[in-house]
């Protein structure tokens, strides 16, 4: 039995429409927790330099930085965001609509 040329397209632009609403879907729940997470950081942060001004604690800010500077290279971090866009898109069949469709979703949300 032949397949017509409109079943091809129609199964070809379904899975473009569900490639693109996951990457939107996404997108719009990285961005939100990703807002989540830095709202609750720099929450933890003005309540420790409140402490700190206070004189409860006190942090070594030089020996922080160059922690902070040995563990992140520059290079690390595309290679963070290259494994992660190859974890989200593994087995996905159509990689380019889900990037776009998580693009929209990030710019949109």
């Amino acid at each position: 039995m032949a397949v017509s040329l409109t079943t091809k397209l129609s199964i070809f632009g379904l899975k473009i429409g569900v490639a693109g609403i996951l990457g939107y879907c996404t997108a719009y729940f990285t961005k939100k927790t990703l807002k989540k997470a830095a709202f609750y950081a720099g929450g933890m942060f003005i309540a420790l330099q409140i402490m700190a001004a206070k004189g409860w604690i006190e942090f070594k800010w030089k020996k922080i930085q160059k922690d902070f500077a040995e563990g992140i290279k520059p290079d690390g971090k595309k290679n963070v965001l290259k494994q992660a866009a190859k974890i989200i898109t593994y087995k996905l069949p159509k990689a380019a609509a889900f990037s776009t469709g998580f693009y929209i979703g990030w710019r949109n949300t």
